[in-house]
């Protein structure tokens, strides 16, 4: 019986890996966090510099998201809704 080993180069490989992805469950933590709050000060009548400094932060992490991590390059999609466009729709006319 041959005897199957794991060697130093793919458990680091792997070790590399789970980091990479709990940084984007972090990241991905992150956004939802501020899309949670942009629709609440959404529905609170928030002024506009608000939502749209809050808008464009969001934006920018799901770019750095979908740049860093190639499995999420992918619409964002949030209630059956590219989330992205709606955004860049909605900054748009902020600003």
């Amino acid at each position: 019986m041959e005897k199957v080993g794991i060697t130093c180069k793919q458990c680091l490989k792997l070790l590399l890996r789970v980091k990479k992805m709990y940084d984007a469950k972090a990241l991905m933590l992150k956004i939802l966090r501020l899309v949670i709050k942009r629709e609440e000060l959404e529905n609170q009548k928030a002024d506009q510099q608000t939502l749209s400094g809050i808008t464009g932060r969001i934006l920018s992490l799901i770019d750095i998201l979908q740049d860093e991590h190639r499995v999420f390059k992918r619409p964002f999609i949030i209630e059956g809704m590219d989330y992205v466009s709606r955004l860049r729709e909605e900054y748009d006319k902020l600003n």
